[in-house]
């Protein structure tokens, strides 16, 4: 309670910045990919989508980022949480970043 109390008093507008934080890393890992997949889109071959890829790396860094917002939005359950959003801000940038890249990482030309 006491972090949400002095995240109100900080910020003027708390909620705007508690949904762009997590999805600027993410825009961020897409920019670093966007080249190459311009590129490959430039081939003009049948696309396919690697849901392993999608599924193993997309869905827990997509976690993280979601269990850090809803944790600066107020709501808040189990040991995990707290953790993530105090000790580890890194974790949620490299988890943006990485959601970012692999959102176009895994669409990939068909063979």
């Amino acid at each position: 309670m006491e972090l949400q109390q002095q995240f109100k008093v900080t910020y003027k507008y708390p909620m705007a910045l508690v949904f762009f934080t997590p999805l600027f890393p993410v825009a961020i890992g897409i920019l670093l990919r966007l080249p190459k997949f311009i590129l490959e889109i430039m081939s003009r071959k049948p696309w396919t989508l690697d849901w392993v890829r999608l599924l193993a790396i997309g869905i827990p860094t997509l976690a993280v980022l979601v269990m850090w917002t809803l944790a600066l939005a107020g709501y808040q359950w189990g040991p995990v949480q707290p953790f993530i959003v105090v000790s580890q801000p890194t974790l949620t940038t490299i988890a943006g970043i990485a959601l970012g890249y692999i959102l176009l990482d895994c669409i990939k030309e068909s063979a």
